[in-house]
Order: C-alpha cells, then structure tokens, then sequence
C-alpha cells in the first residue's frame, strides 16, 4: 500500500518544471540529492503522464499528469455529492511512497508534509498550488509562508 499525494498546480506551468520541483522537494524532505532519475511517459485518450521508475532509491515515485494541448482540468471537477474530485489546474503533481516507508522525522505522511513545503517554496509564490489529503479527502490552498 501507498500514499499518494496530489498537487495541483492551479496557474499555468512548464510541465517539466513541475516535475523537476517535484522531484527536488521529495528528495530534499528525505534529506538526500536529486539524483539523475530514469523516466517513463504514458497516454490514455489525451490525459498523459511523466513518473519516474521504481527502483532507484527514490522515497517515493514522483508523477506528473497533463494533456498536451490544454489544462488538465478546465473546470473543478465534483462528484455525484458535490464534493470536490479535482480543482481546476493546469497539471498535477504527485508523490507515491509506500506506508512502510520511515526515516528519523517519522514515516510517509511526515515526509510528504515536508515535500509540500519544500514544493511551495520551490515553485514560485505567484503560482496557486493546491493538493488533497488522500485520508480525508479534502483539498487544501497551500500557501506560500
């Protein structure tokens, strides 16, 4: 099992960029050097992704879906209650670590609270950044401090 969490990058956003922050900001919360990591993308319809591979010593896998053409998504998305699925955003980011993951400040819910904000500071401040709390549900601004 894992934790996934996703930011959604809510201005538009070099896709690449997105990534390359996302990735520095899951290895500066585990305390380790971006290292040179081994990609993959994919498609389904016009929704595309860049993740990264498994099995690179990575904390997580790092993920970015986009459509090419346009934003991910135009509007918020909602369900059939009316919740929130997904804002509107230009791409998403994401972080996938196992549950098993530890380090000394603690497991993958604290090292993912570390990469958003290292993420925040990372992508500039100008830029709205949301992301959703994968055991509640609930999407949350996060601000610059």
């Amino acid at each position: 099992m894992t934790l996934h969490t996703r930011i959604y990058v809510e201005a538009p956003y070099p896709r690449k960029d997105g990534f390359d922050a996302a990735l520095a900001a899951i290895c500066e919360a585990a305390g380790k050097p971006v290292p040179s990591v081994q990609t993959h993308e994919g498609s389904w319809g016009d929704l595309a992704w860049h993740m990264t591979n498994r099995g690179q010593g990575l904390p997580g896998v790092v993920i970015c879906h986009y459509r090419h053409d346009a934003p991910l998504a135009i509007d918020d998305e909602h369900d059939e209650h009316g919740d929130l699925i997904q804002p509107r955003c230009s791409i998403e980011l994401g972080w996938d670590t196992g549950y098993a993951y530890q380090d000394e400040h603690g497991g993958c819910g604290a090292l993912h609270q570390r990469a958003l904000t290292a993420l925040r500071r990372i992508i500039p401040a100008h830029i709205p950044l949301s992301w959703t709390d994968e055991f509640t549900g609930e999407t949350h601004a996060l601000r610059p401090r």
